[in-house]
Protein backbone atom coordinates (compact mmCIF):
# COMPACT_ATOMS: atom_id res chain seq x y z
CA UNK A 1 0.00 0.00 0.00
CA UNK A 2 2.77 2.07 0.94
CA UNK A 3 4.44 1.97 -2.09
CA UNK A 4 1.21 2.51 -4.31
CA UNK A 5 0.86 5.80 -2.64
CA UNK A 6 4.68 6.68 -3.49
CA UNK A 7 4.29 6.15 -6.53
CA UNK A 8 1.11 7.79 -7.31
CA UNK A 9 2.30 11.03 -5.18
CA UNK A 10 5.20 10.96 -7.68
CA UNK A 11 3.84 10.49 -10.90
CA UNK A 12 0.91 13.34 -9.57
CA UNK A 13 3.96 15.78 -8.52
CA UNK A 14 5.69 14.84 -11.84
CA UNK A 15 2.34 15.58 -13.94
CA UNK A 16 1.87 18.90 -11.56
CA UNK A 17 5.22 19.93 -12.73
CA UNK A 18 5.01 19.14 -16.50
CA UNK A 19 1.67 20.55 -16.56
CA UNK A 20 2.93 23.74 -15.45
CA UNK A 21 6.28 24.11 -16.89
CA UNK A 22 7.47 24.67 -13.12
CA UNK A 23 10.52 21.97 -13.37
CA UNK A 24 11.44 20.69 -10.50
CA UNK A 25 14.95 19.27 -10.01
CA UNK A 26 14.80 15.87 -9.65
CA UNK A 27 12.10 16.24 -13.03
CA UNK A 28 14.79 18.38 -14.54
CA UNK A 29 17.44 15.05 -13.75
CA UNK A 30 14.90 12.83 -14.71
CA UNK A 31 14.81 14.36 -18.55
CA UNK A 32 18.31 14.91 -18.69
CA UNK A 33 19.26 11.03 -17.71
CA UNK A 34 16.53 9.52 -20.11
CA UNK A 35 16.03 12.63 -23.08
CA UNK A 36 12.91 14.57 -23.38
CA UNK A 37 9.29 13.76 -21.41
CA UNK A 38 6.21 14.51 -22.51
CA UNK A 39 2.95 13.72 -20.47
CA UNK A 40 -0.61 12.85 -22.99
CA UNK A 41 0.62 14.86 -26.00
CA UNK A 42 0.99 13.29 -29.88
CA UNK A 43 4.04 12.49 -31.11
CA UNK A 44 5.79 14.59 -33.26
CA UNK A 45 6.05 12.95 -36.98
CA UNK A 46 3.48 10.18 -36.11
CA UNK A 47 -0.09 10.98 -37.47
CA UNK A 48 -2.18 8.44 -34.72
CA UNK A 49 -5.11 9.46 -31.84
CA UNK A 50 -3.00 7.04 -29.02
CA UNK A 51 -1.31 8.61 -26.71
CA UNK A 52 0.28 6.92 -23.83
CA UNK A 53 0.56 8.75 -20.37
CA UNK A 54 4.35 9.24 -20.95
CA UNK A 55 6.54 9.35 -23.51
CA UNK A 56 10.67 10.05 -23.27
CA UNK A 57 12.18 10.45 -26.47
CA UNK A 58 16.01 10.35 -26.89
CA UNK A 59 16.61 11.95 -30.14
CA UNK A 60 20.46 11.06 -29.90
CA UNK A 61 19.94 7.49 -29.46
CA UNK A 62 16.84 7.07 -31.21
CA UNK A 63 14.94 5.21 -28.51
CA UNK A 64 11.29 5.54 -27.40
CA UNK A 65 9.55 4.47 -24.05
CA UNK A 66 6.13 4.33 -24.14
CA UNK A 67 4.40 4.39 -20.44
CA UNK A 68 0.74 3.75 -20.01
CA UNK A 69 -0.76 3.69 -16.56
CA UNK A 70 -3.98 2.13 -15.70
CA UNK A 71 -6.02 1.48 -12.83
CA UNK A 72 -7.88 -1.80 -13.15
CA UNK A 73 -10.56 -3.29 -10.84
CA UNK A 74 -8.42 -6.24 -8.48
CA UNK A 75 -9.43 -9.17 -9.32
CA UNK A 76 -6.30 -10.95 -8.17
CA UNK A 77 -3.43 -11.17 -10.73
CA UNK A 78 -4.88 -12.20 -13.80
CA UNK A 79 -6.93 -8.74 -13.86
CA UNK A 80 -2.79 -7.66 -13.73
CA UNK A 81 -1.82 -9.85 -16.38
CA UNK A 82 -5.38 -9.11 -19.02
CA UNK A 83 -4.37 -5.14 -18.16
CA UNK A 84 -0.79 -5.40 -19.45
CA UNK A 85 -1.80 -7.41 -22.04
CA UNK A 86 -4.60 -4.96 -23.65
CA UNK A 87 -1.98 -1.36 -23.00
CA UNK A 88 0.63 -3.50 -24.92
CA UNK A 89 -1.40 -4.45 -27.76
CA UNK A 90 -3.62 -1.12 -27.84
CA UNK A 91 0.15 0.60 -28.33
CA UNK A 92 1.50 -1.91 -30.90
CA UNK A 93 0.96 -0.32 -34.13
CA UNK A 94 2.39 3.12 -32.68
CA UNK A 95 5.55 1.17 -31.48
CA UNK A 96 5.52 -0.05 -35.55
CA UNK A 97 5.06 3.20 -36.58
CA UNK A 98 8.02 4.28 -34.45
CA UNK A 99 10.02 1.33 -35.41
CA UNK A 100 9.82 1.63 -38.77
CA UNK A 101 11.05 5.00 -38.48
CA UNK A 102 14.17 3.50 -36.98
CA UNK A 103 13.76 3.84 -33.12
CA UNK A 104 14.00 1.58 -30.85
CA UNK A 105 11.16 1.32 -28.90
CA UNK A 106 9.78 -0.21 -25.34
CA UNK A 107 6.14 -0.31 -24.24
CA UNK A 108 5.34 -0.54 -20.68
CA UNK A 109 1.85 -0.38 -18.32
CA UNK A 110 2.29 1.15 -15.36
CA UNK A 111 -0.35 -1.00 -12.88
CA UNK A 112 -1.68 0.13 -9.64
CA UNK A 113 -5.09 -1.81 -8.22
CA UNK A 114 -8.31 0.09 -7.65
CA UNK A 115 -7.80 -0.50 -4.08
CA UNK A 116 -3.68 0.18 -4.09
CA UNK A 117 -2.06 -3.13 -4.78
CA UNK A 118 1.31 -2.78 -6.66
CA UNK A 119 2.18 -4.95 -9.64
CA UNK A 120 5.84 -6.35 -9.37
CA UNK A 121 6.29 -5.85 -12.77
CA UNK A 122 6.15 -1.81 -11.70
CA UNK A 123 9.72 -2.32 -10.64
CA UNK A 124 10.83 -3.11 -14.08
CA UNK A 125 8.80 -0.41 -15.71
CA UNK A 126 10.33 2.20 -13.01
CA UNK A 127 13.70 0.77 -13.57
CA UNK A 128 13.41 1.76 -17.26
CA UNK A 129 11.78 5.27 -16.52
CA UNK A 130 14.99 5.75 -14.68
CA UNK A 131 12.88 6.17 -11.31
CA UNK A 132 13.76 3.48 -8.45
Amino acid sequence: MFKSCLWIMTFRLLEHSMKYYTWLPWCNLFAVQLGRVERVLPIPGIDSRLRPNIVVTDAEKKKVLLVDVTVPFENRSPAFHEARARKESKYTPLAETLRAQGYEVQVHALIVGALGSWDPRNEMVLRACGVG
